[in-house]
């Protein structure tokens, strides 16, 4: 991954299909690494890296036959919703 100071200022959409080192895609099997390249360039300067959680960590149950609880503990924090 470039470092932020050597990007160069695009005033234009980028072309999705061309590589970060500048060649273009030529088969719909290169789409796959192209993908996780702007994923890659997103993490790296929008969004920032997503956490792994475990699948171990998430626990969903029913409740009244209409209802979802799902919680969430991973590393001593929780989170919980219900849905309808």
């Amino acid at each position: 991954m470039p470092p932020y100071s050597v990007l160069t200022d695009n005033p234009k959409f980028p072309d999705p299909f061309t590589f970060m080192d500048g060649t273009r895609m030529t088969t719909t099997a290169q789409w796959k690494c192209r993908r996780a390249e702007i994923a890659a360039l997103v993490q790296e300067f929008e969004l920032g890296y997503k956490q792994y959680t475990p699948y171990s960590a998430t626990t969903a149950s029913f409740v009244d036959g209409n209802k979802i609880t799902v919680d969430v503990n991973d590393n001593g924090k929780d989170i919980n919703f219900t849905c309808r």
